[in-house]
């Protein structure tokens, strides 16, 4: 497996299983040697926060909401600076088996 292959497994888990707010995760993204990938962000309950994990065009950003009102808020806001479609947001139910 590459070390880049590795690099975007492992941060992919660390977005996906990390518990703490946006901006933390921003901090983690911004020190890291992360230069590319997927960042599946579970809650978008601050866009602000959300939209700043997308650090350049070489990282796609998804944001995943089960709240519809939290989910149009940060569309709403992504679409006003130009940002929606570089960063998107989805309405995600995990509904039970």
């Amino acid at each position: 497996m590459s070390k880049q292959l590795l690099t975007v497994l492992l941060f992919a888990l660390f977005a996906t299983f990390s518990v703490v707010k946006a901006e933390k995760n921003v901090d983690a993204v911004e020190s890291s040697v992360i230069n590319g990938g997927v960042v599946v962000y579970l809650g978008v309950s601050d866009p602000v926060a959300f939209a700043k994990l997308k650090l350049n065009d070489k990282i796609l950003v998804q944001g995943l909401d089960s709240n519809t009102s939290k989910v149009k808020a940060a569309r709403k806001y992504l679409n006003k600076r130009g940002l929606y479609g570089k960063i998107t947001v989805a309405h995600f139910v995990v509904s039970p088996s």
